[in-house]
């Protein structure tokens, strides 16, 4: 295990939005397709709400807040923390769970077989390990 290395240069490092701007700042922007995408995954009565121009802003403002103070917290290696590295691992996990399991399982539930062989690589391995 790489220790307090293990995480990269960090997700935020990927630059400016494909598309349009709605938003900018020293170091990047919000994309309307990022705004988009964010509303999208607001409950319905929330979206509805996001329809007025004011609305809209003050959820753009709050983008914005976030990725400046994100960006701050890398610059500062914030990302490189043992608390904050342990949190990013447990997010990738259920990341990786919601998307091997849990979107295909709304579609068609897995057999008991499929539950077992996606399992089965971390169980060979023990706990703390990772498939490679």
């Amino acid at each position: 295990m790489a220790g307090r290395g293990s995480v990269g240069p960090g997700p935020l490092a990927a630059g400016m939005p494909s598309g349009p701007a709605v938003a900018t700042f020293d170091g990047g922007a919000i994309g309307r397709a990022e705004l988009e995408a964010a509303i999208a995954a607001q409950p319905e009565i929330i979206c509805d709400q996001l329809r007025t121009p004011a609305a809209r802003k003050a959820l753009v403002e709050a983008m914005v807040r976030t990725e400046v103070l994100a960006r701050a917290a890398e610059a500062r290696k914030l990302h490189h923390e043992p608390a904050f590295v342990r949190r990013y691992k447990e997010e990738l996990g259920r990341a990786l769970v919601e998307a091997e399991v849990g979107a295909p399982q709304r579609k068609a539930p897995p057999t008991d077989a499929e539950v077992r062989a996606f399992f089965e690589p971390f169980r060979q391995r023990g706990p703390g390990t990772a498939p490679s």
